[in-house]
């Protein structure tokens, strides 16, 4: 039994292609360190050791040598080398993001399924108990001579059709759940269930208000923005 922010974060820990995102802002991380690095001196050294025997005796005498250098003038690649791994490394950031809200999304989205086919199958059990009753009852009115053979019938037609949602309410459950361990990279056997249905708030924003917010929120609009700046690096 899992909540659906433990199915999230079973998510993000396993999907592979979660992981490949994170792969690439860590590599973006060390292409940031390495362009930083040239603004430092490139440091060179050297070292010698040279043995003289005169008359048998040996003179040995070591040298060494250190060479800093450092170009002074680049044209402004340098700056914008530095920017430019500076801007793919905020990129990779966000297509992290981008990749978790997908997940989340999905996550949800399978979540949801499995949480309304247990729900439907316990919905479609009561109908199937309230034809059984009707069933029983009727067969007992057709005994007594107050009830007709056409009112069992009806009874046995709404008694099978019960069964029969209930039966397809199971099989939706079934699939659902290998949804989920599909998503969660999950054996397909995992017996995953849902927490029960609960009562959902009221969206508190406007229409208008909603566009704003996910204008202000969405990484795939900023990610544009900054892979415009990052050409122009």
């Amino acid at each position: 039994l899992i909540t659906l922010d433990q199915a999230v974060e079973l998510a993000y820990r396993n999907n592979q292609t979660q992981q490949s995102a994170v792969l690439a802002l860590e590599q973006a991380d060390e292409v940031v360190r390495e362009a930083r690095a040239a603004r430092l001196p490139t440091v060179t050294t050297s070292a010698t050791l040279n043995n003289i025997v005169d008359d048998g005796d040996t003179q040995t005498t070591l040298g060494g040598q250190i060479e800093a250098t450092y170009d002074v003038f680049t044209g402004g690649s340098r700056a914008a080398s530095i920017k430019a791994a500076e801007l793919q490394r905020e990129v990779s950031a966000l297509a992290v993001e981008v990749q978790q809200e997908q997940l989340r999304l999905a996550t949800a989205t399978v979540y949801y399924a499995l949480q309304e086919a247990s729900e439907q199958i316990r919905i479609n059990q009561s109908f199937v108990n309230e034809a059984e009753r009707n069933l029983r009852d009727s067969r007992l009115r057709q005994e007594v001579g107050v009830g007709t053979r056409f009112d069992v019938l009806r009874a046995e037609v709404q008694f099978a059709n019960a069964r029969q949602q209930v039966i397809q309410s199971q099989s939706d459950e079934r699939i659902a759940r290998r949804d989920i361990a599909r998503l969660l990279n999950l054996p397909p056997t995992s017996d995953v269930k849902a927490t029960p249905v609960a009562v959902a708030e009221d969206w508190p924003l406007t229409l208008e208000d909603s566009i704003v917010l996910a204008l202000q929120n969405r990484a795939e609009l900023e990610q544009q923005l900054l892979t415009a700046d990052l050409n122009e690096q």
